[in-house]
């Protein structure tokens, strides 16, 4: 990632989103310069979202979950070229019809962007590109707020998720593909921790169900090496969040 973002050129714009110059992707990360991105929110027919663990070789938030699919747009490459590029590098999607949504921006101390919000229709499967995308899934979107709530995600990513929330409720309302779920049960987070395998030392992903018990062990073969890997886990009573000892198997 470091070599290619000394090559990569950007569009550096100005707080109204009129270009100034270019720039390579690394100064612009160095010196926090505007610039422009993508974010794709990715959707099944029945309206669950497409969520996904970022790959630790980011220049930007390695590691954390993000609610969007997206990227940085290149030198004078425009936003639409940009969101139709970012589905097919990420998750191989082809052919699919973008929604245009809105345009927004995000400022911190780690990134400042003019952010074009996308939204695509897509059940998958999808072909991940490991340099992108450690892990993804599709959530349902009554979920969302419960995994925000004890799952790290991109800042920026959570923000748009916010505003966009606000501005289309309708695109959250999840559409039955069978039998509606009892609203009166708590379904458990189907992934909330990870771990790395003993034998190569990759990071995975683990489903943990927070209604199991405070005191679970499993079985799970590294998504990397196929190595198995024995898991203790142990549950905090009062968050419930879990840690995750690698055991010999």
């Amino acid at each position: 990632m470091s070599g290619d973002s000394e090559r990569e050129r950007v569009d550096w714009v100005d707080s109204e989103d009129r270009v100034l110059g270019q720039v390579t992707r690394a100064e612009m990360r160095r010196r926090n310069l505007w610039h422009r991105t993508v974010a794709i929110l990715v959707q099944d027919s029945a309206g669950a979202v497409y969520i996904h663990r970022r790959s630790m070789e980011k220049d930007l938030f390695p590691g954390l979950l993000d609610l969007f699919v997206g990227g940085v747009v290149g030198a004078g490459e425009d936003y639409p070229a940009a969101a139709k590029r970012e589905i097919g590098e990420e998750l191989g999607i082809q052919g699919v019809p973008l929604e245009p949504l809105f345009t927004t921006t995000f400022e911190s101390s780690e990134t400042r962007s003019w952010i074009a919000v996308f939204r695509c229709v897509a059940d998958g499967p999808f072909t991940l590109e490991p340099e992108e995308v450690e892990w993804g899934d599709f959530v349902p979107a009554g979920d969302l707020d419960r995994w925000l709530r004890l799952e790290k995600f991109v800042p920026d990513g959570t923000a748009v998720y916010r505003d966009l929330a606000g501005r289309r409720p309708d695109l959250f309302r999840m559409r039955a593909r069978g039998p509606a779920a009892d609203p009166g049960s708590d379904l458990a987070l189907p992934e909330t921790a990870g771990f790395h395998c003993q034998i190569c030392g990759r990071w995975n992903p683990v489903a943990v169900d927070l209604t199991g018990g405070e005191h679970q062990e499993l079985i799970e073969d590294c998504t990397f090496c196929c190595s198995p890997n024995r898991l203790v886990v142990t549950l905090d009573p009062d968050s419930l969040e879990p840690r995750i000892e690698v055991r010999e198997p």
